[in-house]
C-alpha cells in the first residue's frame, strides 16, 4: 500500500470541500496523487509531436479542478459507459526541479472497489490518462493557430503551418493554450494514453459549435484532443520536496505583469505621442524651408536682373564716355591717346592727371567751343586783310 496517500485533515478538508459535503466519511477512502501534465514536451507521434503545454494552461486546470463542490470523476481505461469509480479532488501546478511546470493532483477510491485498488496498490494499472481539449494550438515557429479560422484540413494532413512550418521538422512543434474543455481523468495500464476509445467523446466534450466548424474545415476530430499518461506517485515523501508555486502568489505576479504592461502600454502610448508631434513639427519645418527656398529662388533672380541691369548701365556709361575722355586728354596738351578698356582704367587715369569728372565731360563741348572761337577769330583777320575795289 505504499502508494497510498495518508488522509489528513487537510486532506479530509480537501475532499469534503470538493464534493461539497461537510460531513463525507473519508474513513472509507484510499487517497492517490498522480501528476497529471507538464510542460515537457509530448511522448506523441503526429500532430502533437514534441507538443508542449503552456504554462498558464496548467494553472487553468488547477482552477478547474478545484471548484468546490465539483470534484471531477475517475474512470477506468476512458470507459465513460460504466460510472466512475472516484473522484479528482484536489490539483495545484507548481514548478518542478527542472524548471518546468506540472499539473499534480490527488484523487479518491472508495474501499469497496477492491479489484481497482489492489490493481493500483501491486502497480498493475499504474497510469493516469488525462484527456482534455485546448482553445488554441500555435505553431512553436510563428503564431499560426491550427484551432483557428485560418486553419483547413491541409495543415492537418501536411502537419505544416501557412508559414510553411512542418511538425516534427527541425524541432517544429505546437504549444496548446487554453483549457476549453476537461475531457476526462482516467486510470490505465501503461502506455494505455493513445486508448482509442476516449476519442468518440470528443462531440461530447466539444461545444456543438466548435464541433461543427471543425467539422466543416475538414480537420480531423481527434486532433484537438490530446491524451497524456504519467505514473501514480508513490506515497512514500520525497527526500527533497520540489518547488511549489502557490496560486495566490501566481495570480499577484499575473497582477503585476498585467500591470506593468499597462504601465509599459502608457509609456509606448505618450513615446508615439512625442514622435508623432515632432513628426509633425518636423514637417511644418520642412514646409517653411521649402518657401524659404523658393523665396531664395525669387530673390536670385531679381538680384541677377538688377546685376545684369547694372552690367548694361556700365558699359553704356563706359562706352559714353569714351569721346570725353579722348577730348580731355587732347585738351590737356597730351598726344592723342587710345582710351584703355573699362570705366574703372579710364577713371584711374583721370584721376592720375589730376583732372575731374566735370572736366572730362565737358572737355569735348570745351573743344568743340575753343575751335570754333579759333576759327571765327581767323575768319575775322582774313576779312580785315581783305583788299577793298
Amino acid at each position: 500500500m505504499s502508494k497510498r496517500v495518508t488522509i489528513t485533515e487537510k486532506i479530509q478538508a480537501r475532499i469534503r470541500a470538493a464534493v461539497g459535503d461537510p460531513d463525507l466519511n473519508t474513513n472509507d477512502l484510499a487517497v492517490y496523487e498522480a501528476r497529471f501534465l507538464t510542460t515537457e514536451p509530448l511522448t506523441k507521434g503526429g500532430f502533437f509531436n514534441k507538443a508542449r503545454v503552456s504554462p498558464p494552461t496548467l494553472f487553468q486546470m488547477a482552477a478547474y479542478l478545484t471548484e468546490e463542490g465539483k470534484a471531477r470523476p475517475l474512470h477506468i481505461m476512458h470507459e465513460d459507459d460504466i460510472l466512475p469509480i472516484g473522484k479528482v479532488f484536489s490539483a495545484e501546478a507548481r514548478t518542478m526541479a527542472n524548471g518546468e511546470t506540472e499539473l499534480r493532483g490527488q484523487f479518491y477510491i472508495p474501499l469497496s472497489e477492491t479489484a481497482s485498488l489492489t490493481k493500483l496498490d501491486n502497480a498493475v494499472v499504474d497510469e493516469v490518462s488525462v484527456g482534455m481539449l485546448n482553445t488554441h494550438a500555435f505553431c512553436s515557429e510563428c503564431e499560426f493557430d491550427y484551432f483557428g479560422a485560418e486553419a483547413g484540413w491541409t495543415n492537418f494532413m501536411d502537419l505544416s503551418c501557412s508559414e510553411g512550418h512542418k511538425i516534427g521538422v527541425d524541432g517544429v512543434h505546437v504549444r496548446l493554450a487554453g483549457l476549453e474543455s476537461w475531457s476526462e481523468l482516467s486510470l490505465v495500464g501503461a502506455g494505455a494514453a493513445k486508448n482509442a476509445k476516449i476519442m468518440p467523446r470528443i462531440k461530447q466534450v466539444m461545444a456543438k459549435a466548435d464541433y461543427e466548424r471543425l467539422a466543416a474545415s475538414g480537420a480531423p476530430a481527434d486532433a484537438r484532443l490530446v491524451t497524456t499518461s504519467y505514473k501514480i506517485e508513490d506515497a512514500t515523501p520525497p527526500t527533497q520536496e520540489e518547488p511549489k508555486m502557490d496560486l495566490k502568489e501566481i495570480l499577484a505576479q499575473l497582477s503585476a505583469s498585467t500591470t506593468d504592461a499597462a504601465t509599459v502600454k502608457v509609456e509606448l502610448a505618450t513615446a508615439k505621442a512625442t514622435v508623432d508631434t515632432q513628426a509633425a513639427r518636423i514637417t511644418e519645418l520642412e514646409t517653411q524651408l521649402a518657401a524659404s527656398a523658393a523665396t531664395v529662388d525669387a530673390d536670385k533672380a531679381t538680384l541677377q536682373t538688377e546685376l545684369d541691369a547694372a552690367k548694361a548701365d556700365l558699359k553704356t556709361a563706359d562706352e559714353k564716355l569714351v569721346p570725353h575722355f579722348e577730348a580731355a586728354f587732347t585738351a590737356s596738351g597730351d598726344a592723342k591717346i587710345e582710351a584703355p578698356v573699362g570705366l574703372v582704367a579710364k577713371l584711374a587715369m583721370i584721376e592720375e592727371k589730376a583732372l575731374k569728372l566735370h572736366q572730362v565731360v565737358g572737355a569735348k563741348s570745351d573743344a568743340t567751343d575753343k575751335q570754333a572761337t579759333l576759327q571765327s577769330n581767323e575768319d575775322a583777320r582774313k576779312s580785315a586783310f581783305k583788299l577793298s575795289k
